[in-house]
């Protein structure tokens, strides 16, 4: 074969071979492109719901699934847009037409009982287990499912008349899509 053979017989490899150096640069992420987040996780939203109940965050910073139900003590009160989560007075509410919850004047603040352990000088923690009680009441699990974290009281603000549980449940994106409060009483 001629050297002018080979070459046009060579040529179309040649071809391919610069087109795909070419594209090489611009198909993959390149080595200095930034690594993308990692999807928030139901810590990320419990911590984002502790900052708004705290206030020291905005309702608008959380992580709200199209609809959130909130529920106390297991008992669905609201289904709450993701507007009217992030407002304060959305998550005033009651269990059924009681005048009294747990030794509380009705209604009462999803929010609150994170607002009041931080001004006492508590601080909120994370479980990712359900607690047996709340106070000296038994604890009933508001739904089964992953997902879910618990803000509850550090261990010396947990007594029968202040502890609280508030269940968090996130969706697979890390939105919080349900939210069940369960306070402690005399």
């Amino acid at each position: 074969m001629s050297k002018l053979g080979h070459v046009l017989a060579t040529l179309p490899t040649l071809v391919l071979l610069a087109a795909v150096a070419a594209c090489a640069g611009t198909s993959g992420p390149a080595a200095s492109d930034p690594t993308p987040a990692a999807a928030p996780t139901a810590d990320d939203a419990a911590r984002a719901f502790v900052a708004y109940a705290g206030g020291d965050g905005a309702g608008t910073d959380v992580p709200w699934g199209d609809s959130v139900r909130f529920s106390i003590a297991g008992e669905q009160v609201a289904q709450l847009s993701p507007d009217f989560a992030a407002r304060r007075e959305g998550w005033v509410r009651c269990p059924g037409a009681v005048t009294e919850y747990e030794g509380r004047r009705c209604p009462v603040s999803g929010l609150n009982p994170v607002r009041a352990l931080i001004q006492e000088g508590g601080q909120p923690r994370l479980e990712t287990d359900a607690p047996e009680t709340v106070g000296c009441s038994t604890y009933r699990l508001p739904w089964e499912g992953a997902g879910t974290v618990w803000i509850r009281p550090d261990e010396d603000h947990r007594d029968c008349v202040t502890d609280f549980a508030i269940a968090v449940a996130t969706d697979g994106d890390g939105a919080i899509v349900a939210v069940d409060l369960a306070l402690s009483g005399p």
